[in-house]
């Protein structure tokens, strides 16, 4: 299957259950790669890295509301000691009343702590130990409101369902913390409540369906996250294979969907090259051996082409074609393309001995003016035209076997640092006779 037909096979993103040896594991369908598997129990992603990295997305926000939620429990927990004047005696509403005080002080202290860079790096630990210590408090509470117990029922399951769906604790986290608190709330309402089996039924219920709906929630926010980076995944991969086929700047006026891409540039330089005798090569050697060293003569020339920031244009059977100067107005420096011209054929040298093959390049190059753009609505491509192509594409040519031909003008241009040699007038067709040169080499 091609790039494209991957990318589309790709592009699914449901999840289904599967059955694994060891546990139950969420996939996106699709998926070659156990990448956005995650536990079904614990929901924490399986794939090495990909926890850290939803971690790191999901703490900014989960910090930012743990602020607003200490500020607003920090009001509540005092706000709590008024209720107890209503129903405790006035001495042990006061000594209740210490301790909601403290406990708010806390939360507010928690506030201040969470600009810390350990807490923000740990917030899950930092939440786990604060909903822990508020149980706590209850806990402590508890002899002092002693036989009135059963006035507090309401609270219990209360307390349960923010350790569940307001802490912001992972639900992998959040499970244990409630169920530590149930079972101790239980052991509270089994020793002292007068009726201790409904307000008991009240927890263990409004665990169970607090802890299903952080469960659902929590797995709903993995997956749009799993989605997110799917269809980031997706998007990059079809932004690379534009840019295989654009330059960037052109890839990115294509995304635009501007209705035409044409651009004028005054002063551009092109280059062909052919590899000679390859024709007759590919008629007598096997198809996979040929595509093989065709790919690693056109890699090798893709590797120079990048490195001295040309644009390569396209390939057409063993023709390279390259330009400089183009798709913006960058360095124009015509040296780069003389330069190329010369490690192509060196890097050709290079891998035909390696294979014990006979291999020469022939290459031409011209400058001047161009009109380039992008062509077509499928399979498009980004292409010049004009007098100074069909000059390049002549020079190409007429090109002795092993040479690098250039026109007049290129050599007008040519900054030194080359040995140009003429090379006579050359009968070129559509042109006429047209002064050609060959560069040599280098002179330092």
């Amino acid at each position: 299957m091609n790039a494209i037909g991957e990318a589309d096979a790709k592009g699914e993103t449901e999840y289904h259950l599967i059955d694994d040896l060891m546990h139950e594991e969420l996939l996106p369908e699709g998926s070659d790669e156990p990448r956005y598997r995650f536990s079904k129990w614990s929901l924490a992603f399986l794939h090495p890295g990909m926890e850290p990295d939803y971690m790191a997305y999901r703490t900014p926000r989960v910090l930012a509301t743990l602020r607003w939620i200490l500020l607003i429990g920090a009001g509540m927990v005092f706000c709590g000691s008024i209720i107890d004047f209503t129903r405790l005696p006035e001495e042990d509403a006061w000594l209740l009343t210490g301790i909601r005080v403290s406990a708010a002080i806390g939360m507010l202290i928690a506030w201040r702590l969470t600009a810390l860079d350990w807490v923000q790096r740990n917030v899950q630990t930092f939440i786990g130990i604060g909903a822990t210590l508020i149980h706590g408090v209850w806990m402590v509470s508890v002899p002092i409101i002693g036989e009135r117990i059963y006035e507090y029922d309401g609270v219990l399951p209360i307390n349960i369902m923010i350790t569940f769906l307001v802490s912001g604790l992972m639900f992998r986290f959040a499970r244990w913390v409630a169920l530590g608190a149930t079972v101790a709330y239980t052991a509270v309402l089994l020793s002292m409540h007068p009726a201790p089996v409904a307000p008991i039924l009240y927890i263990v219920v409004s665990g169970i369906y607090a802890g299903f709906a952080a469960y659902v929630a929590e797995r709903a926010r993995r997956e749009a996250w799993a989605d997110l980076q799917m269809l980031d995944a997706e998007r990059e991969r079809s932004d690379q294979l534009l840019l295989n086929v654009l330059p960037p700047s052109i890839a990115t006026r294509k995304k635009r969907e501007e209705p035409r891409i044409v651009d004028r540039f005054e002063e551009a330089a092109v280059l062909f090259s052919d590899i000679v005798g390859f024709t007759k090569m590919s008629s007598e050697m096997d198809p996979g051996e040929l595509v093989d060293i065709l790919d690693e003569i056109f890699s090798r020339f893709d590797d120079i082409t990048e490195e001295l920031d040309l644009e390569k244009i396209k390939t057409i059977g063993d023709c390279y074609m390259i330009a400089c100067g183009l798709p913006t107005e960058r360095d124009r420096a015509i040296w780069r393309i003389a330069e190329a011209a010369l490690r192509m054929q060196d890097a050709l040298h290079e891998m035909a001995e390696a294979r014990g093959l006979e291999l020469e390049i022939r290459i031409g190059i011209n400058c001047g003016p161009v009109v380039a753009g992008v062509i077509g609505r499928s399979k498009f491509i980004y292409d010049l035209w004009g007098d100074t192509v069909n000059v390049a594409s002549r020079m190409e040519s007429n090109a002795p076997q092993g040479g690098i031909m250039i026109s007049d003008a290129m050599k007008q241009r040519l900054d030194t640092g080359y040995i140009v040699e003429f090379h006579g007038e050359v009968d070129m067709k559509g042109k006429g006779l047209q002064k050609t040169w060959l560069i040599t080499g280098r002179t330092d």
